[in-house]
């Protein structure tokens, strides 16, 4: 089982749910602690909904709190907060899964590329389009 973090994807989001829902296909992924939104309330009704067992208000207490307790941390906020986010996951030297994508532009995407062979982490970008009928049908 695969303990997870999610930061972002509250209740309110357009990706949450789905992530949520994913992750619970094939019940190896357990959510373990998150940091699901800004807004207090948001972020406790999506930690009751998504079951996660900790819940964070920042996403420094987060990064302190959960250093070393996770196997991944699923980053699911949107596309502008990316870079900062994962340079500071990956400087507190946590694995990371991020929602497209990675970074606003490729330049900073090459530098978290560097930081993770760096910090000796696992960074993944996720491309859940790559699953619509129509892109496949493109691609074939």
């Amino acid at each position: 089982m695969f303990k997870i973090g999610i930061l972002g994807g509250g209740i309110n989001s357009a990706v949450g749910r789905a992530h949520v829902s994913a992750l619970q296909l094939d019940g190896n992924w357990n959510i373990q602690a998150g940091h699901f939104s800004r807004n207090p309330e948001v972020n406790l009704k999506s930690a009751s909904l998504w079951r996660s067992k900790r819940l964070h208000n920042s996403l420094n207490s987060f990064m302190e709190e959960e250093q070393g307790k996770l196997d991944a941390v699923i980053v699911l906020t949107p596309t502008p907060t990316h870079y900062e986010m994962i340079h500071s996951l990956l400087s507190h030297k946590f694995n990371v899964i991020s929602e497209k994508s990675l970074a606003s532009n490729h330049q900073q995407a090459e530098k978290l590329e560097v930081q993770a062979a760096e910090s000796n982490c696992k960074l993944f970008v996720t491309f859940n389009y790559t699953g619509y009928p129509m892109i496949r049908e493109i691609r074939s």
